[in-house]
């Protein structure tokens, strides 16, 4: 199977030339991967060539392919996803990890991520598969895909010390036929959890799994679609969405609002440089980090109270600054007051402080982060 005989060659050249694909080449080997982008993702640009680049490798010297995974598939309420409800269908976790690859090297087996020959999930993997199974290879003209899955590279669901990879399926390089959750390539590890559902709506209906992502349905057409449950979808925008920055959003709104009960949301949004609608969603919920302490890992709740923790202190410190600067000052005339602060690098902070306003709302403003950098970054290679 060449690249040539998957998909138009003028295609794929316009879907690199648009950043809809990305290639990545070997460090030593005559090997390219091809790699659906964001861009592809967030502009729903789903045809032949992107659906089909999600890790495929090929030597680009002969154009031959050498690893050939399952071809990107969705959500199965995503628009444009069409299936038969009652065709039959294999039905298995949907594990949260990284998408392994294998292919083959002059040194032995080796595992891609979707987007990398040299990730560190890919150097995990490769380390894992060589010392663990030594003996095993894949099968010929196959490819046998894998979940990487181990503490660090967790993504949402905490699967504890687990460090391992658990087949997934084995897709066939010429025809693009594929399995779920079989044993046909003689693996002595982990196998990805079937489950008995023979139908979608089997499966749809299935109960929640605490901690657990969701399932895959793969029906006998080829076709794969995932079911994620709503606790999973809950939890993972909570973590791969939620910035320092909103952190101090919220934080800053109730330290306001507490500091005079009697401010309005609007003068808040104004202090704060913020949309009133956002401001009156934050102060409906007065316990939001109780209520993320509900649903959210430890690590996560640490996460919250450090940066808190970090920001009220900044807080504290400028208003103590300011306060301190004040000696002296309140018996000036404001003109001479104005003179001596036009430099203050605080001075409307200084202005308020002598007509007895609070300086909780500029303070709070003052320290607003300037980078947004999620509590956790999903993984390019996880999906």
């Amino acid at each position: 199977m060449r690249l040539e005989d998957l998909f138009d060659g003028d295609l794929l050249a316009e879907m690199t030339a648009g950043r809809y694909v990305r290639t990545e080449s070997h460090p030593t080997l005559p090997l390219t991967i091809l790699n659906y982008t964001e861009k592809a993702q967030y502009e729903r640009v789903w045809n032949a060539v992107t659906r089909t680049c999600r890790g495929l490798i090929f030597d680009h010297g002969t154009g031959e392919v050498v690893a050939r995974p399952f071809p990107k598939f969705f959500n199965h309420d995503e628009p444009g996803v069409a299936f038969d409800p009652g065709e039959k269908c294999v039905v298995t976790d949907k594990a949260d990890g990284s998408l392994g690859i294998v292919y083959g090297t002059p040194d032995g087996v080796a595992v891609a991520t979707r987007g990398s020959f040299v990730s560190n999930q890919a150097r995990h993997a490769t380390a894992v598969l060589r010392a663990r199974y030594p003996d095993w290879r894949p099968p010929s003209g196959g490819t046998a895909l894998f979940e990487i899955i181990y503490p660090e590279n967790r993504i949402v669901v905490d699967y504890g010390a687990f460090d391992d990879l658990v087949l997934l399926g084995v897709v066939d390089i010429d025809t693009g036929d594929s399995t779920s959750g079989q044993n046909s390539v003689g693996w002595a590890g982990p196998i990805v959890e079937s489950f008995g559902y023979r139908t979608f709506a089997e499966a749809l209906a299935a109960p929640a799994r605490p901690g657990r992502e969701g399932l895959v349905v793969h029906f006998a057409s080829g076709l794969r679609v995932k079911i994620k449950q709503n606790d999973y979808v809950t939890l993972h925008r909570l973590l791969t969405g939620f910035t320092a920055r909103r952190l101090w959003q919220r934080a800053a709104v109730h330290a306001i609002a507490a500091a005079d009960a009697n401010v309005p949301a609007k003068r808040i949004a104004q202090a704060l440089k913020l949309d009133p609608a956002d401001v009156d969603g934050i102060m409906a919920d007065p316990d939001w980090r109780a209520t993320i302490r509900r649903i959210a890992p430890e690590e996560f709740t640490d996460w919250i109270d450090t940066t808190i923790a970090d920001l009220a202190r900044q807080v504290r410190e400028l208003i103590v600054s300011v306060e301190h600067d004040l000696a002296g000052l309140r018996d000036l005339p404001r003109a001479e007051v104005a003179a001596r602060v036009k430099d203050h690098p605080h001075k409307s902070m200084v202005f308020a402080a002598l007509d007895g306003r609070s300086l909780v709302p500029q303070a709070w403003a003052h320290v607003r982060p300037e980078h947004e950098q999620p509590y956790f970054a999903r993984p390019e290679e996880a999906e």
